[in-house]
């Protein structure tokens, strides 16, 4: 899964305004949950060459908002440790994989997100009730 995302994310398909709802992330932080070391795992010039094309990378934690709407967890010790590897993956880039690459996370009230990021991408926000003046840092 990890070797496809890569895959996926340097295709020659892949246009401009192309969102992935994963990156190679989400597998390295199942891999370091579950004790591998995710710098053994992976290839760093695929992850580079993967991450090279994005412009803005999206992390939305589990927080106490997000485990009322989500599905109750089957292996809730599982999430959370899945949870913590993505922020230190994310933050700390151990493979030096994405590290220009601008980090919005999302950890506030649902009903920003949408309006955060479009802010951090400059586009306007044509949805009834979203302002489209507020910025990352006012809605988070």
């Amino acid at each position: 899964m990890l070797a496809r995302s890569v895959q996926s994310m340097t295709s020659p398909l892949s246009a401009a305004g192309v969102v992935f709802d994963r990156t190679p992330l989400d597998y390295l932080a199942y891999l370091a949950a579950i004790g591998a070391d995710p710098s053994g795992e992976a290839g760093t010039a695929g992850l580079r060459a993967a991450f090279a094309g994005l412009d803005l990378l999206i992390v939305t934690p589990v927080t106490a908002e997000i485990e009322r709407v989500l599905p109750a967890a089957e292996m809730h010790v599982l999430r959370s440790r899945v949870n913590d590897a993505l922020l230190d993956l994310v933050y700390d880039d151990p493979l030096s994989a994405w590290e220009s690459i601008p980090v919005l996370e999302l950890s506030g009230s649902l009903d920003g997100r949408l309006a955060a990021v479009l802010a951090a991408l400059g586009q306007a926000v044509s949805w009834p009730g979203v302002n489209a003046r507020m910025s990352c840092r006012e809605a988070f």
